[in-house]
């Protein structure tokens, strides 16, 4: 990460010097760091670079990095942007845009932030705005990555449950080998859990299930991979079953759902979709966009 982001490396501080030097981009995206789980960035900053500068600022968290089952990991997120930024001299949003895999899979190619009016109308509203006038509709849901500029590695994709269906069907198609402009073995690398922090279940960028207490319910098999988003939606593919499930729920409009209501809810979900999966492997239509 210092080599990225030498602010990161915090050397007006030496006591952190020593854990910060060692932390990875293979830390950042396996959640094991040991930065906090989530931080309010966006008071000390008014952009991009200020919810970098704070995210370099971060302290240790007091759990160090026995904590790897973070799923709110903004702070993680805004220096893994950074740090591809850096490395390639060109923006996260640059980064996606020639989307390769997605286009090639013909996803809808509204997956930044939606501009135009006729697809903002179909986006579902989020949460109240704090001045009272209406709801977020088209605008990131979460504060860090909104001040950053709207995308971040944690946050600011929209898309539909078709949408995110043909995405899905083109990780399957890549995961068994099949013809995909993304290379079957390095998908499967990046969906591999990494146990790099005992108990954990994170590959780099993925979650994989964990009997009992995942999202994933307990009906998919031992290689799935997926990931939860904070607005109520979650991703879960299964390459060994052939079938994913795609979940675009609302939990923050028009206010917040409890996160153990949230979990519990998408277990329910998954258990039954995962059930109904078996005959289908087709994502339902979404008529509205999420922000994932």
């Amino acid at each position: 990460m210092v080599e990225h982001i030498p602010e990161f490396a915090a050397p007006d501080r030496p006591a952190r010097r020593e854990w910060r030097r060692a932390v990875t981009i293979e830390h950042l995206l396996t959640h094991s760091a040991g930065l906090p789980d989530w931080l309010p960035l966006y008071e000390s900053a008014d952009d991009y670079d200020g919810v970098v500068r704070a995210a370099a600022r971060a302290r240790r968290s007091s759990a160090g990095r026995a904590r790897a089952r973070s799923t709110a990991i903004s702070t993680s997120s805004c220096s893994r942007r950074s740090s591809c930024a850096r490395a390639t001299g060109r923006s996260l949003v640059e980064l996606l845009e020639p989307g390769a895999s997605v286009r090639a899979a013909r996803a809808p190619r509204h997956a930044a932030r939606p501009a135009d009016r006729a697809i903002l109308e179909r986006v579902a509203a989020t949460s109240a705005k704090p001045d009272g006038a209406g709801y977020w509709r088209g605008v990131v849901e979460d504060q860090n990555a909104r001040t950053a500029g709207g995308q971040t590695g944690h946050a600011g994709l929209f898309s539909t449950g078709e949408g995110t269906g043909v995405l899905a069907r083109a990780l399957l198609r890549a995961h068994a080998g099949d013809a995909s402009p993304l290379p079957g073995a390095r998908l499967r690398e990046f969906t591999t859990r990494r146990r790099l922090v005992p108990g954990s279940s994170f590959a780099l960028g993925w979650d994989t299930p964990t009997r009992g207490r995942s999202t994933a319910g307990d009906r998919i098999s031992r290689d799935a991979f997926g990931h939860t988003g904070w607005t109520g939606t979650s991703l879960w593919i299964d390459p060994t079953r052939g079938v994913y499930v795609v979940l675009l729920s609302n939990r923050v409009h028009p206010r917040h759902t409890p996160a153990g209501q949230r979990a519990m809810y998408r277990a329910r979900v998954a258990r039954r979709t995962t059930r109904c999966s078996r005959r289908s492997t087709h994502a339902r239509r979404s008529p509205n966009h999420r922000d994932l």
